[in-house]
């Protein structure tokens, strides 16, 4: 299996939009996840399982690279947290061993679609739960002419959709879009939320047809009702974050040895 997810992860010093995005999914998961035994397919860094952790019975992290488990192992340690090494073709886990499969922005990195599902029905218990999610080729690539060099084999709405509904009961669809917030909707519920976009001179409600990413939860038994939902990254921490960044960037500590002298040259003289 060809898989590129190595090289696009997420670590915990980037901030900005792909981060809000991820965090936004991480949170709508933990609310299901509570007392379960989860396991968060393709991982990365870890920061996902270990947030999961805090309100799961057990996580296990999963991911393709082995340097990346041995350092997740090594940051995040808790008792009802571990990580292995493997993949969405070959899990390494037993039949009928978790509530909940956790999957963000993995099935575009593979074409083994199929495989993987087969995989996810084995682990996951009966009345188990998938929480997965994609970019919608339609509007992450085709509208915007763009093409992802890490992405594998992408998929149009009605693509995931086919492919879970012919391996679960039960889907339901989310759409997924950053805003000054990353927003989390469902429009066959009868109270979806209404956008509106505009300035002084026009106000208008737009399109539910522009959201980036499709979030799916599929299951063979009844499914919980997420509800729509918003997520806001912490701003102090974003604003210190970028401080730190660019107090620890070469240009910044090259500026400040060169302007030191000058700095004690005026102090002298005060």
């Amino acid at each position: 299996m060809k898989d590129n997810s190595t090289l696009e992860r997420l670590h915990t010093e980037y901030i900005g939009e792909v981060a809000t995005e991820h965090l936004h999914r991480y949170a709508i998961a933990a609310e299901l996840t509570t007392g379960k035994t989860i396991l968060d397919i393709a991982c990365g860094e870890g920061y996902g399982s270990h947030l999961l952790s805090n309100t799961a019975a057990y996580v296990y992290g999963i991911d393709i690279d082995k340097p990346t488990i041995d350092k997740a192992t090594i940051k995040y340690r808790k008792e009802n947290l571990s990580f292995k090494q493997g993949t969405t073709s070959d899990i390494p886990l037993d039949d009928n061993s978790v509530d909940i499969i956790v999957s963000f922005e993995t099935i575009e990195h593979h074409d083994e679609h199929q495989l993987m599902m087969r995989e996810f029905k084995r682990v996951l218990r009966k009345d188990g739960l998938v929480i997965i999610s994609t970019p919608d080729k339609l509007n992450y690539s085709d509208k915007r002419n763009y093409k992802n060099e890490f992405h594998i084999k992408e998929l149009y709405k009605d693509e995931f959709e086919s492919l879970l509904k012919e391996n679960f009961q039960y889907v339901d669809t989310y759409f997924q879009k950053m805003t000054y917030a990353s927003i989390v909707v469902n429009f066959t519920k009868e109270h979806f939320l209404k956008e509106f976009s505009g300035d002084f001179t026009h106000v208008s409600s737009k399109s539910k047809e522009n959201f980036i990413y499709l979030l799916c939860i599929a299951s063979d038994t009844d499914l919980p009702a997420l509800g729509n939902s918003y997520f806001i990254h912490s701003l102090d921490n974003i604003i210190q974050d970028v401080v730190k960044r660019v107090r620890g960037s070469l240009s910044y500590r090259l500026g400040n040895a060169l302007l030191s002298p000058a700095r004690f040259c005026r102090n002298l003289f005060r």
